[in-house]
């Protein structure tokens, strides 16, 4: 019986989705920037090409560049849980994560992407046929921040911007003197480095790492249970209830509880452009070890063929991207932190003395020093951390003495009215400083892609301050 269950989970387990790192754009949809559209027309003809390769690529799938945007689309009618593309692990590039952190002669560990830029260069001294014709499809340039003019981003009126460029930057150097370069196949450049990062996290899937099916663990058990009723040394159901142990081990590492991620390019694929509503799904196939793209509705001709990128704010779109959504529902606004706050125009607003004893305990806690982020998801806009620390900062005597003088007291007796308007009060100007503050740097400066960003900063801005102003 229980090798029965596990089998059902075994069945059940066989396709993992994926998670993806790229993101989504305006208008729901966004296309890539690809270097040679006769490239990306000879892989989709790659299983032709390519017969031992084992790719798949439905015939119904064909391109189009209208108004002047790359998407693929459906040639014929489509069935729900139809296989549109099949490329196998070999045609991939993947690293594994195996959760290791710890440092390498004080090195910093390579991350995923700066691991995947080091595979893209290697690959690209002597790729296959298949492959070549792929990295002949990607973009040789990109528009994110970390391009732009230092200038530009020292005078954007959104200042978060430019301080994660800036530690962008400082990670990925970091990276890219932490490579073994006495590894590589021939010299990488720094700007090849950023190049192949910059195609990593913006075509990579991650998810947990299913390994490929493996006979060797069941052929040991067979050999087992011949050898121990062959022998002699024990009974039939002993060794059914090894047999069991061992094959539900296997099982639950492989597929219930899988401890390590993996990220994988998967070339054809990555051609698809985001949609909110997807009409594709992409999964891991474990007994063919291979990666499809299969649709989950039906689809009539000329359906676009896109999938969903994930729920990310247009900071990291921008930052890693280079393109953002209009109207996000998932963006946040990043105010600067506590400790940056103007105390005197806090103190103005509130009508008293904001105590020093009551700031010493929020650095201690470590309240003042991150940035304040206001999110569209959160009913009340204001992270619950900041309203507490809010709580403490314009709590009188009393209120203080009630909570023992500690932050975690806050959380244990409701504040009085007069400190929850103070709080109100506090919330109304830290979001007046920031309009004031947006509106006196600079909008873009010509770059239609930073404009584009701004303008939907200004809007969230505008949608927060009409909540508390």
């Amino acid at each position: 019986m229980v090798i029965l269950i596990f089998a059902r989970a075994l069945l059940l387990t066989q396709t993992h989705s994926w998670s993806n790192f790229r993101y989504s754009t305006p208008n729901n949809s966004r296309t890539k920037c690809y270097a040679r559209s006769a490239s990306i027309e000879e892989l989709l003809r790659a299983p032709t090409r390519y017969l031992e390769l084992n790719v798949k690529v439905a015939t119904k799938i064909t391109t189009t560049t209208a108004n002047g945007d790359f998407s693929l689309l459906t040639k014929t009618p489509t069935k729900k849980e139809e296989v549109l593309i099949s490329i196998p692990s070999p045609q991939t590039l993947s690293f594994v994560d195996d959760g290791n952190t710890a440092e390498r002669k004080g090195k910093p560990t390579m991350l995923w992407f700066s691991q995947l830029s080091i595979d893209l260069h290697n690959l690209k001294q002597d790729p296959s046929p298949f492959f070549k014709t792929w990295l002949d499809s990607l973009p040789k340039t990109f528009s994110t921040p970390i391009h732009f003019d230092d200038k530009i981003l020292e005078t954007c009126t959104y200042r978060p911007i430019a301080e994660a460029v800036s530690n962008q930057k400082s990670e990925y150097r970091l990276q890219f003197n932490a490579i073994d370069h006495s590894k590589l196949k021939s010299p990488l450049s720094y700007d090849d480095f950023v190049w192949g990062v910059e195609i990593a996290r913006s075509r990579a899937f991650s998810s947990k790492f299913v390994a490929p099916f493996d006979l060797k663990p069941f052929v040991f058990v067979c050999v087992f249970v011949a050898v121990y009723v062959g022998f002699g040394l024990g009974t039939i159901e002993q060794a059914a209830n090894g047999c069991a142990f061992v094959l539900c081990g296997n099982i639950l590492n492989t597929f219930v509880a899988p401890s390590k991620l993996r990220y994988v390019i998967t070339p054809i694929v990555d051609l698809c452009n985001h949609s909110n509503n997807p009409t594709c799904d992409v999964a891991f196939e474990f007994f063919s070890d291979s990666f499809s793209l299969t649709a989950n509705s039906e689809m009539s001709s000329n359906s676009p063929v896109d999938i969903s990128y994930g729920e990310r704010t247009n900071d990291q779109l921008f930052l890693n991207y280079g393109f953002v959504i209009e109207d996000n529902d998932f963006d946040t606004y990043i105010l600067p932190a506590l400790k940056d706050a103007d105390i005197a125009a806090l103190e103005s607003k509130i009508g008293n003395e904001i105590c020093a004893d009551r700031l010493l305990k929020l650095s201690e806690a470590n309240l003042l020093a991150g940035n304040i982020v206001l999110s569209k998801e959160n009913p009340k806009s204001f992270d619950p951390a900041v309203i507490q620390a809010l709580r403490v900062l314009v709590s009188s005597d009393e209120e203080f003495e009630s909570a023992n003088k500690a932050i975690g007291g806050f959380f244990q007796f409701q504040v009085s009215e007069a400190n929850e308007a103070k709080v109100n009060l506090c919330c109304k100007e830290l979001l007046r400083a920031e309009v004031e503050a947006f509106r006196s740097g600079r909008g873009g400066d010509g770059n239609s892609l930073l404009r584009a960003f701004l303008a939907e900063k200004q809007k969230l801005l505008d949608h927060f301050v009409s909540k508390f102003i």
